[in-house]
């Protein structure tokens, strides 16, 4: 908890969010979803990201958090 709670004070103090939209919410099971979202910040300079979070639970409560970040740009060679 001390960890965590020393990470959030620094992005607290460090870093300005712009766009948090959560795009889709998936059940995969009675005590699993998986998120889709766009995240936007500022620090210094600007930054933006797609990402995907698998989240786990037990009960009412998150057991495990897995996530995931992509570039928001992606790469797709063979769209027209």
């Amino acid at each position: 908890m001390a960890e965590l709670k020393q990470w959030l004070d620094h992005q607290l103090a460090s870093q300005t969010v712009l766009t948090w939209e959560i795009q889709r919410v998936l059940p995969v099971s009675d005590n699993c979803v998986v998120v889709t979202w766009f995240f936007k910040a500022k620090t210094q300079t600007v930054s933006a990201f797609d990402g995907v979070s698998v989240i786990d639970f037990d009960g009412d409560k998150i057991s495990r958090l897995t996530e995931y970040e992509t570039k928001h740009n992606t790469y797709r060679p063979y769209t027209s």
